[in-house]
């Protein structure tokens, strides 16, 4: 019976330690975690199998006692199974030791496609990004890449910890050379996504400021367009009430010029702090600015020509 029992362990080890020794660490996360569920039913089997060679243990010293004849037979069988079980025993830890560092390393290529392929998306929004038509759409715009810059601040902490399972794993594991090198890939694509997202950044706010100053631009050249029959020089009275008609008309523009001097002077200071800043619209900002103080110009001086001549017409009248 003592020997059934030994033989009988003896078996199971040897059947078990073909499982144990196995090279199969598993290829993906689901391979993964079905070898360490089988290795861990295996693990409980030895826990019982613990108290199975123990109470075997307590059995050879008694029957090596009652049977002092047979007690070499009895040991040296019990040295056989022994030998076996501190073997497996480890094995046993050796896989689980072997089993977890792949859990790892398939846990860190997991990590890092995902970030990986989050970056890439994001590289790839940057890229389709479209240049904002006005004001309101580069407010739109803003806020979406704002948001993408949250997107990339979740991003930081898992980042940071895909590096630090890098650095654990890479010093243990046989695929430390990958392992380093997927590190660095992701970090440099982080530098890349960062400075990406700031580059646009910087352009889309470039693109709010030119929207924003070409509408005031707009508003100052409406107004103007508004007033150029006003101050023509080629519009005489023919009556006294034209006369005075017209020149009121004039003083008004040139009240109402006064008026526009503050806007006028702020579009002007706004334009030259962008052209200072090297603005990608510094040209054609400078020439608006340009353009527009020759037009104010030209209208001061027809405004002053027909003010003169319906000025003339009135003692004639």
């Amino acid at each position: 019976k003592y020997n059934f029992k030994v033989n009988e362990s003896i078996r199971w080890i040897q059947a078990k330690e073909v499982l144990l020794t196995s090279e199969e660490y598993g290829e993906d996360m689901t391979t993964v975690n079905t070898l360490l569920n089988t290795h861990l039913d295996i693990v409980r089997e030895l826990e019982t199998l613990s108290e199975k060679v123990d109470k075997l243990e307590q059995d050879a010293e008694t029957l090596s006692q009652t049977h002092p004849e047979r007690a070499d037979e009895v040991n040296s069988k019990y040295g056989e199974l022994k030998e076996l079980w501190e073997k497996i025993k480890e094995s046993s830890g050796l896989r689980t030791q072997k089993l977890e560092e792949s859990f790892k390393y398939h846990k860190f290529l997991v990590h890092y496609r995902d970030l990986g392929m989050e970056m890439d998306r994001l590289n790839t929004l940057f890229d389709q990004k479209k240049e904002p038509r006005d004001v309101a759409e580069s407010v739109v715009f803003l806020d979406e890449h704002d948001q993408y810059m949250v997107q990339m601040q979740c991003w930081h902490e898992s980042f940071s910890n895909l590096q630090e399972n890098g650095a654990d794993i890479a010093g243990v594991h046989i695929e430390e050379s990958q392992v380093k090198e997927k590190v660095e890939e992701l970090e440099g694509l982080w530098v890349v996504v960062n400075k990406t997202w700031t580059n646009l950044h910087s352009q889309l706010i470039a693109h709010k400021q030119y929207q924003s100053w070409s509408r005031d631009y707009e508003v100052v050249t409406a107004w103007l367009s508004s007033k150029e029959n006003i101050v023509s020089e080629s519009y005489i009275g023919h009556s006294l009430d034209e006369v005075e008609s017209q020149l009121k008309k004039l003083e008004d523009f040139n009240q109402s010029l006064k008026a526009q001097e503050t806007k006028i002077g702020a579009l002007e200071s706004n334009g030259k702090e962008m052209i200072e800043a090297e603005h990608f619209a510094s040209q054609e900002i400078a020439d608006r600015i340009s353009d527009t103080s020759a037009r104010v110009q030209r209208m001061q001086e027809k405004k002053e020509k027909s003010t003169d001549c319906n000025s003339a017409l009135i003692p004639l009248l």
